[in-house]
């Protein structure tokens, strides 16, 4: 790399953060125009939560599912991958301890996520029995 690209790709750089700086208003929709109303204020000027969530319970609700949906995907895999390599041992008793061993992993992963889905339904249901 000689100077002169290295003064160029300064340049281009410095080019595209001004214009990224410049242009942000107007891409956050900062005008506040009342005729055309914003789908986070509904032209209220009044800012909604996009959440779905009222409350902390709702809230922690939410986030469970979230980490759920993202975490049962990997188990199956894992899950399946470890009968994969119970399938190819072989007889080896080295590589059906390490089999046995990962299958323990995965189960423990699964009942950790869903032992906490359960006990944040339960505790929900019994703060909402108490109100």
């Amino acid at each position: 790399m000689n100077l002169s690209s290295i003064k160029h790709a300064a340049s281009c750089s410095y080019a595209y953060t001004l214009l990224a700086l410049l242009s942000a208003p107007y891409l956050l929709r900062a005008e506040g125009a009342v005729d055309n109303p914003s789908p986070v204020t509904g032209g209220s000027g009044i800012l909604r939560n996009p959440i779905n969530a009222n409350n902390i319970q709702d809230l922690l609700g939410l986030i469970m599912n979230v980490i759920t949906i993202l975490v049962l995907p990997f188990a199956i895999f894992f899950l399946v991958r470890t009968g994969f390599f119970f399938a190819t041992a072989g007889g080896n008793e080295d590589k059906i301890s390490r089999a046995k061993t990962d299958f323990l992993y995965v189960v423990i992963g699964l009942a950790i996520i869903l032992g906490a889905q359960l006990i944040g339904a339960i505790l929900q249901n019994t703060l909402n029995s108490l109100r």
